[in-house]
């Protein structure tokens, strides 16, 4: 007889509904990208943008010089340098910047670190300025 031989219907299941990011974005320090050879030179002045929700980064370069003579360049990379000192860091520091922003939640690690009474690695503060009873004023 006919009871087993009715198909079933295979419905896909509803997709998950894409939120799209409304950025905002967070600024880093400047710094310098270079490429110096004994018949040009080209120097970038970039400053990172990263989203502070989802972590998507824009390199905005502020300024580019590029020349034929190296001697000129690192004359420029000097001067560029001195004139914008409290600007520009070095690339490494503000990659670790970066990274700390978008990998770390530092109000999560100090409760960590103050539950299971340890010293947290990534600083210089002893536990102990955790371990002091609050003041109370009445």
């Amino acid at each position: 007889m006919g009871f087993f031989t009715k198909k079933k219907q295979i419905t896909e299941p509803p997709k998950p509904i894409e939120k799209k990011c409304e950025h905002k974005f967070q600024d880093f320090p400047w710094f310098l990208t270079w490429d110096l050879q004994y018949n040009h030179y080209t120097i970038k002045v970039i400053e990172p943008y990263v989203c502070i929700f989802c972590g998507e980064r824009k390199n905005k370069v502020l300024a580019s010089y590029t020349g034929t003579n190296c001697n000129e360049g690192e004359k420029l990379l000097n001067q560029l340098r001195n004139r914008f000192d409290n600007h520009i860091k070095y690339q490494e520091e503000v990659e670790d910047m970066i990274n700390d922003m978008v990998l770390v939640d530092p109000e999560y690690l100090k409760w960590y670190h103050l539950l299971r009474e340890q010293q947290d690695p990534s600083t210089s503060r002893p536990q102990a300025e955790f371990n002091k009873k609050p003041e109370l004023k009445l």
